[in-house]
């Protein structure tokens, strides 16, 4: 676990998108550390 006074290699705040006026996130954040190995995943059909 990151440490207090640790800086992430990658940080997302607040991240907003909306789609044609849909609201599809709203508020996410994000904290990566370095070091670690990370992975997504998703449904073939929306990994286009």
């Amino acid at each position: 676990m990151m440490g207090e006074n640790s800086t992430p290699a990658i940080q997302l705040k607040d991240v907003t998108k909306k789609y044609n006026g849909l609201m599809a996130l709203k508020g996410v954040g994000l904290k990566l550390e370095e070091g670690k190995i990370y992975g997504l995943l998703v449904r073939k059909s929306e990994a286009r």
